[in-house]
C-alpha cells in the first residue's frame, strides 16, 4: 500500500516561481542570441520558445537525461548570449554550428517516443 504524499503549496508556488523565473530570464537571453545571430524578431523568438518547451517537458514528465539535456542546451544558449552581450567573443562559425542544432535536438528530444533513462 502506498501513501499519498500530502499536498505541500509552499513547494508548489517555489517549482513555480522558480520554472516561471527560470523561463522569464533565459527566454531574454536566448531571443537575443537568435538576434545576433541574424534572425528576424518574430522568428528570434522560436529559439526561446523551443528551448523552453524543452525544459518544461522534461521537468513534467520525461527522465533524468532529458532533464540534463534540455538544461544544458538552454545553459549553452546562455553562455553564448552572455560571452557576446559582454563582447568576450564575436559570432563565429562554432557558435553559429552549436546554437543552430540547439532547435533540432530540442524537438527531436521533445517528439521522441523514448525519454531518456
Amino acid at each position: 500500500m502506498t501513501t499519498a504524499t500530502p499536498f505541500d503549496a509552499t513547494r508548489v508556488w517555489l517549482q513555480r516561481g522558480s520554472l516561471a523565473a527560470g523561463i522569464a530570464f533565459t527566454a531574454t537571453a536566448e531571443y537575443d542570441l537568435a538576434r545576433s545571430l541574424g534572425a528576424h524578431l518574430v522568428i528570434a523568438a522560436m529559439l526561446p520558445l523551443a528551448i523552453d518547451a524543452y525544459v518544461v517537458a522534461a521537468l513534467r514528465w520525461f527522465r533524468a537525461f532529458d532533464i540534463t539535456l534540455s538544461l544544458t542546451l538552454m545553459g549553452a544558449a546562455q553562455v553564448a548570449a552572455h560571452l557576446l552581450d559582454a563582447h568576450v567573443m564575436k559570432v563565429n562559425i562554432p557558435m553559429v554550428v552549436v546554437v543552430s542544432l540547439l532547435v533540432p535536438v530540442a524537438l527531436w528530444r521533445t517528439h521522441g517516443r523514448h525519454h531518456g533513462a
